[in-house]
C-alpha cells in the first residue's frame, strides 16, 4: 500500500513539474481575428483565440471589471491573465487549484485547492515576480488574506468548490465528504 501511494505521489509530482514547465516556457499563440460572415458583418464580433498546447482549460471566469481572466487547466497551474494581451502578464499560485472565483466587487479571490484547503486572497496584489519565465511578467500569489481550510492528507476533506455570496459576506465551499460549508468572511 505504501509503495502504491509513493508511486501515485511521484506521478502527481511529475504532472505538477510538467505543468510548471509549461508556464515557464509559455509559448501561447494569441491571435485576434475578425470573422466576416453573413450579410451584416457589423454584427460579427472580433475573436481572440488563446492557443495553449500545454493546457486543457476546464474553467474560465472574467474578473468583475473584465481586466483579468482566470483560466483553470485540468492539470497544472492557474493563469490569471491580463485581458489586454492574455499571455504576457500572468499571475498564478504556488499550487494547483480546483476552483478560483472573484468576489462581486473584484477585491478578493477565493480558491478551492483540493487537499491544500481553501483560501481568500487580495485580488489587488500583484504577487512575487518570478524571473525565469519566458513570458514578459509572471507573478506568484503567495500570501493569502485568510485560510479557510488548512491542507489535509484526508482525501475526504478535499475542497472542490469555493464561491462568494453576492454580498461578499460569505464563502461557500464543498468537500469530497459531501459537506457544504458556509464561511462568514465579514468581507
Amino acid at each position: 500500500m505504501i509503495e502504491v501511494m509513493r508511486k501515485v505521489l511521484l506521478a502527481f509530482s511529475a504532472m505538477i513539474l510538467i505543468s510548471f514547465a509549461c508556464v515557464l516556457n509559455a509559448d501561447e499563440n494569441i491571435s485576434s481575428i475578425s470573422q466576416q460572415s453573413g450579410a451584416n458583418s457589423k454584427t460579427t464580433p472580433e475573436i481572440t483565440i488563446i492557443d495553449d498546447s500545454c493546457k486543457l482549460e476546464v474553467y474560465l471566469q472574467f474578473s468583475p471589471d473584465g481586466k483579468e481572466l482566470a483560466r483553470l487547466p485540468q492539470f497544472g497551474m492557474v493563469h490569471l491573465s491580463d485581458t489586454s494581451n492574455y499571455s504576457n502578464k500572468i499571475r498564478s499560485f504556488e499550487i494547483g487549484m480546483r476552483m478560483v472565483n472573484y468576489s462581486s466587487d473584484g477585491r478578493k479571490i477565493v480558491t478551492a485547492e483540493g487537499t491544500d484547503g481553501a483560501r481568500v486572497w487580495d485580488a489587488g496584489l500583484k504577487g512575487t515576480r518570478f524571473k525565469n519565465a519566458k513570458i514578459d511578467e509572471l507573478y506568484i500569489l503567495d500570501t493569502p488574506l485568510k485560510i479557510l481550510e488548512t491542507p489535509s492528507r484526508d482525501q475526504s476533506a478535499r475542497v472542490f468548490w469555493a464561491e462568494f455570496s453576492p454580498d461578499n459576506m460569505y464563502v461557500l465551499t464543498t468537500q469530497a465528504n459531501g459537506h457544504v460549508k458556509v464561511w462568514n468572511t465579514g468581507s
